[in-house]
């Protein structure tokens, strides 16, 4: 029998409406944009989301752990641990661009459990939690059924990533081996990997609160996701292979030296 939504999702998905409601009275106004000290950039969009998603948390969950981009970690050593990136893609949300998400995913001993991942822009929330399964705008989501990359769609992170960090030679090899090679980026190309529309979505330099959410919805929505060499998803993880898992292995081997 399947699960019911857990208090968690409950609780994630009414912080990750009201943060959305916070980005969008932000959005396509000219507001003012800081460098953080690795030179990526901040918005007070970014600030006020995740000190409100905290908020709405912690007051439900002030046992568990907290770990957003912009304001750190809270006892992030805990076994359940939050983690929020709340405007995954800033880049795209300062230039106008709708595709950028708010990211809230729950991690319980190790393993990303709950995933609410919202592209307001988009007009898309997704969802996911362990033996629930994964849900587009309430409908039932589930990974595409394509089994080799000489059929699948693929979308990458930013390029220069995959050069700076030495894994350009296996781009190459994806982008001949794929039918389709697309650079979706952030949040939004997880959610074309979770409801079918893309088979994997490939990134380096990447952090846990970039994946925590999208990588709990899509193994909700039967697919797979590890970094680039095969191992599992930690809070260390700086690489990832989001797939619908019958590409997956595949994808590994493209990408080992």
């Amino acid at each position: 029998m399947p699960l019911q939504r857990s208090k968690e999702l409950t609780v994630a998905l009414e912080a990750s409406q009201r943060a959305a409601e916070v980005v969008m009275r932000y959005y396509k106004q000219d507001i003012t944009v800081e460098q953080k000290a690795d030179a990526s950039p901040v918005t007070i969009a970014d600030k006020e989301a995740e000190k409100l998603i905290q908020k709405i948390i912690q007051a439900y969950f002030p046992e568990y752990g907290f770990l957003g981009e912009e304001s750190g970690g809270t006892h992030a050593d805990k076994e359940k641990l939050w983690v929020i990136d709340p405007i995954d893609g800033t880049k795209n949300f300062i230039r106008h661009i709708p595709i950028f998400g708010i990211l809230i995913g729950l991690m319980q001993y190790g393993k990303c459990t709950l995933g609410v991942s919202n592209v307001p822009g988009m007009n898309e929330l997704m969802y996911g939690q362990k033996g629930l399964g994964a849900f587009l705008n309430g409908q039932s989501a589930h990974v595409s059924n394509i089994a080799s990359l000489e059929k699948g769609s693929v979308s990458c992170g930013g390029l220069k990533h995959f050069r700076t960090s030495g894994r350009f030679a296996g781009l190459e090899k994806l982008i001949t081996r794929s039918a389709r090679m697309r650079v979706f980026g952030d949040a939004y190309a997880y959610h074309l990997v979770a409801s079918g529309r893309l088979e994997a979505v490939v990134e380096t330099k990447i952090k846990i609160w970039d994946i925590a959410a999208p990588v709990a919805i899509i193994e909700a929505a039967g697919g797979k996701c590890t970094d680039i060499d095969g191992n599992p998803i930690t809070t260390d993880t700086t690489t990832i292979i989001a797939s619908n898992g019958k590409v997956h292995d595949e994808i590994v081997e493209l990408f080992k030296k």
